[in-house]
């Protein structure tokens, strides 16, 4: 019974111990093994304990949290104001893979960060092969204008769809461009830009 104390204690500390570098294999979204920190050596034994973490593209729902996680450290480390992402920056992220797990969506936002001068992250300051994903979604999910025998005006065509989607999203955003942009996943200066060539009154 004496022994049975300390050996408890002992796993308790063992326990603690872990608790304090298991994020950091939760990051990596690797199997952690228990013998990094302990291993009783005795004739051939050592103690090791699998634990298996799923990779980043099988816990969607921590996507969001780690995202504006890590936003808030990079802003806070380049002395930014706090920025936000857009709802369709969110999707987009939601929807990437991540092959490199964490690790790669820390470098992510981190790089976004630093290039993004609106305080609103749209899809388009995401790197190109993060919105990939979004993009072969929405392409399936919108559909297309159908081409019919008589032909069809493609230019005319998505300008009208641009104008439309356009005009829903400054109604939206009560006629701030800034708001608008973040709805279409663009930036206030293309948004501008876009108002300007197509004609619409604001």
């Amino acid at each position: 019974m004496s022994f049975a104390v300390p050996a408890v204690a002992f796993v308790l500390v063992v326990l603690l111990f872990i608790a304090f570098n298991v994020l950091r294999e939760y990051q990596r979204g690797v199997i952690f093994q228990l013998g990094r920190f302990w291993k009783i050596k005795g004739p051939g034994l050592i103690n090791v304990i699998p634990i298996i973490l799923p990779p980043l593209r099988e816990r969607r729902e921590d996507i969001a949290l780690l995202a504006r996680h890590f936003l808030k450290k990079s802003c806070r480390e380049m002395k930014r104001t706090l920025m936000s992402l857009s709802p369709a920056a969110m999707r987009a992220l939601e929807a990437y893979s991540w092959p490199g797990n964490v690790r790669e969506m820390e470098n992510v936002i981190e790089r976004t960060v630093a290039l993004t001068e609106e305080e609103i992250i749209a899809p388009s300051d995401l790197p190109t092969h993060v919105v990939g994903d979004l993009s072969n979604e929405a392409a399936e999910s919108f559909g297309s204008p159908k081409v019919t025998s008589d032909g069809i005006d493609m230019t005319k065509t998505i300008e009208e769809i641009e104008r439309a989607m356009i005009r829903e999203a400054l109604t939206l955003g009560n006629g701030v461009k800034a708001r608008a942009a973040a709805l279409l996943g663009i930036n206030r200066t293309t948004l501008v830009e876009k108002i300007k060539r197509l004609k619409i009154e604001v």
